[in-house]
């Protein structure tokens, strides 16, 4: 296995009257440079499930019909093919997110669906009609944006990096 890139290292002794003595001359090759995020994961699973309720919605509800009709039951939530859509766009782009984007967008999107919950959990008569979006989905968005933007904020990535010398 190749390593990704090579370069010289000189070494110099600088507490000899020349400092231009080489002490070492070594080759150094970095063989492995892992890095892995915690918010990617998190904002990548939330995203994904999301996608996938959605995509349960819509397909159990159908586009043929109207969208508000008819409603749904997907894993102990009432949903509409609308509701359905709307979901699995925000878990689309939260997915992307994920993959592509950076810590303060995964921030936004989790504060966003956080927002939404709390919307749905204050007033879920006016969403009854069109969504069928219940309380209870209030708080599943509740927990997921609080998820998503929380672990974006404090959990920090990690990297590491094994060098060998040559």
């Amino acid at each position: 296995m190749e390593p990704e890139y090579q370069r010289a290292e000189t070494r110099v002794d600088t507490t000899g009257a020349a400092y231009a003595a080489p002490v070492v001359d070594r080759r150094v090759s970095t063989a492995r440079t892992t890095r892995s995020s915690p918010a990617a994961i998190v904002a990548g699973i939330a995203g994904g499930v999301l996608l996938v309720l959605g995509g349960i919605a819509v397909a159990r509800a159908g586009l043929s019909g109207p969208l508000t009709e008819p409603t749904v039951d997907v894993v102990g939530f009432t949903q509409t093919a609308l509701l359905g859509l709307i979901e699995a766009g925000v878990g689309l782009v939260l997915l992307l997110t994920a993959l592509w984007g950076t810590r303060s967008s995964s921030v936004f999107l989790g504060a966003l669906i956080a927002i939404a919950g709390i919307v749905v959990v204050a007033t879920p008569d006016s969403f009854a009609d069109n969504l069928a979006a219940q309380s209870s989905y209030g708080w599943f968005l509740i927990i997921v944006g609080a998820a998503v933007a929380l672990v974006a904020m404090f959990v920090p990535d990690r990297s590491s990096r094994v060098v060998t010398y040559r």
